[in-house]
């Protein structure tokens, strides 16, 4: 009975490395660029009419920020209901990493979950850098969907934001149940006469490398990256019931909003999507948890 605990147990950490050891394979090969410099990925593609159906009935909330970003999502309750609808759907879910790997993106140690932010308040995402030090890349860089899902909420910031307060944001929602989230778009006078992806509209259905959008520095940031999140309505309930989470919201307000963020490296939280991400991290790095400090 041992033997066969070990032997199962050393067979799924072989299988692990190996998976591990191909992503890295795979992103360090050269890719087809196009003349937009926007990158063709592999991919699989899903049942669109099936998906796109899972939609039907959810209800669409609009709100305008008081800053002047708009934001359309579906409501709270139809989020849950729109996980059950996927989870039941059966559809495989293909991963990839969710910035064009030919410009040897990287999560620096400051970027993980849970790392320093101004007034020491959380980073409840990771930060994916496509040159270093967060300057701004020569061409565009293409967002990538890092699964298969359904759009569930798009933030689009003003077209006159003087202080860079808002921005560019989408999530989607994918058959595993979870939501990923994509921040920090960039604008179409980022780059003047390259092509640029408008954001999806709320209930798109989108496959795993479909381009999203570009790496940008909308909304309170001075350096190009993608702030990148996973977010679990299952650890939503709980962080809404948690005093540590409630003390976070209290003392962060916006920028620790309650939406059952697991951090995206963690593969027993955030599951498949933590092992591509992992092979792209810089280090370990020093890392204060707020969830356990506070």
């Amino acid at each position: 009975m041992n033997i066969n605990k070990i032997s199962i147990q050393s067979f799924s950490k072989l299988k692990r490395n190996v998976k591990i050891a191909a992503i890295f394979l795979t992103s360090s090969l050269p890719t087809k660029i196009n003349n937009d410099q926007f990158v063709k990925m592999p991919k699989q593609i899903v049942h669109e009419v099936s998906l796109s159906s899972l939609t039907k009935g959810l209800d669409v909330v609009e709100e305008v920020n008081c800053r002047g970003g708009v934001t359309k999502r579906f409501s709270d309750s139809s989020l849950n209901v729109l996980k059950n609808r996927l989870l039941s759907s059966n559809f495989n879910v293909t991963y990839t990493y969710p910035i064009d790997t030919s410009v040897k993106p990287y999560i620096p140690s400051t970027g993980q979950f849970g790392s320093l932010r101004p007034q020491n308040r959380p980073h409840l995402g990771v930060d994916i850098y496509p040159r270093l030090y967060g300057r701004k890349p020569k061409q565009p860089v293409a967002v990538l969907s890092a699964t298969d899902g359904i759009v569930v909420s798009v933030k689009k910031s003003p077209q006159k934001d003087p202080q860079n307060l808002i921005a560019n944001n989408i999530k989607i929602m994918s058959p595993d149940g979870k939501i990923y989230s994509y921040d920090h778009l960039g604008r179409p006078e980022d780059y003047v006469g390259a092509k640029y992806t408008e954001l999806k509209p709320l209930g798109t259905v989108v496959n795993a490398g479909d381009t999203l959008g570009t790496v940008g520095r909308t909304g309170e940031t001075a350096v190009w990256h993608l702030h990148f999140g996973v977010s679990d309505l299952d650890a939503k309930q709980e962080q809404l019931k948690n005093p540590t989470w409630k003390k976070l919201f209290k003392d962060y307000s916006v920028y620790a909003t309650p939406s059952g963020q697991v951090d995206p490296l963690d593969v027993n939280k955030a599951g498949d999507i933590a092992d591509i991400l992992n092979v792209y991290k810089l280090d370990d790095g020093p890392k204060v948890d707020y969830l356990d400090k506070l």
